[in-house]
């Protein structure tokens, strides 16, 4: 018997959900509700579903972010994320981060079995001693702070607030924040300000640009701040770097 945990926060669409596969006494087992995000974390955890049914627009803790804790801590668990129209990009996203189907509200029960059953093969088919190799949940939240990264390369000189940057991958600031520094070692402020001070060492060497210009076009609206975290990171003085730079 499959078990299946549905986390909704619609009674409608998760009445609709539940009637379907009870409709199939047999072979589904439908567990409680999760209303959100983190009940379905610890439901899930608890116990130990074949699929999880995820609605993307879960309060407390977004559909995304609990599927990415669940697919950590449960590889084999199949999700597949319930989506509307407007969250489409968003889903189909998700699923470039190894979770294992989206769903369009409202789909057919035909859709969602068909999905469904496309998943347990798939399950079926991949050894559990595969998962590391085909990219498992720590590729996956590998893969999640990537776009991360790039969107700070792309906008040294921008205000990249931590609010900003969940934005781009749709986490809340704190989970970001947690998941940056787990994965890469360091803050997310201490990543920018490293990419910031690299790319300001580029400017001194091989441009004319004077330090202020410099200090803007990496993002500090102070000079003096960005005279302090320079020397941080380098151990010299713009001023110096380039005076440097010169005698060479």
């Amino acid at each position: 018997m499959i078990t299946i945990l549905i986390a909704e926060d619609e009674q409608i669409e998760y009445r609709y959900l539940r009637d379907m596969f009870l409709k199939h006494p047999g072979m589904y087992r439908v567990l409680d509700n999760a209303l959100t995000g983190r009940d379905a974390v610890d439901m899930a955890l608890k116990y130990r579903p074949d699929v999880v049914i995820m609605d993307i627009s879960m309060p407390v803790c977004n559909g995304l972010e609990a599927s990415l804790i669940i697919k950590e801590k449960l590889p084999d668990t199949i999700i597949m994320l319930n989506t509307a129209y407007a969250e489409f990009e968003f889903a189909r996203k998700a699923v470039e981060y190894h979770l294992d189907a989206y769903l369009l509200k409202p789909s057919s029960e035909e859709e969602i079995f068909r999905t469904l059953e496309g998943c347990l093969r798939k399950r079926q088919s991949t050894a559990s001693s595969s998962t590391e190799a085909d990219g498992g949940p720590d590729m996956c939240e590998k893969d999640c702070i990537e776009p991360v990264a790039e969107y700070i390369m792309e906008h040294l000189a921008e205000d990249l607030s931590l609010r900003t940057l969940s934005e781009q991958v749709h986490f809340s600031p704190s989970y970001l924040s947690h998941l940056f520094h787990e994965k890469r070692g360091m803050t997310i402020r201490h990543f920018i300000n490293q990419k910031r001070i690299e790319y300001s060492v580029q400017l001194l060497r091989h441009s004319d640009k004077n330090i202020k210009e410099i200090a803007s076009a990496c993002g500090f609206s102070n000079i003096s701040h960005f005279n302090r975290v320079f020397k941080l990171h380098t151990g010299k003085t713009p001023v110096e770097l380039r005076k440097e730079n010169r005698n060479i």
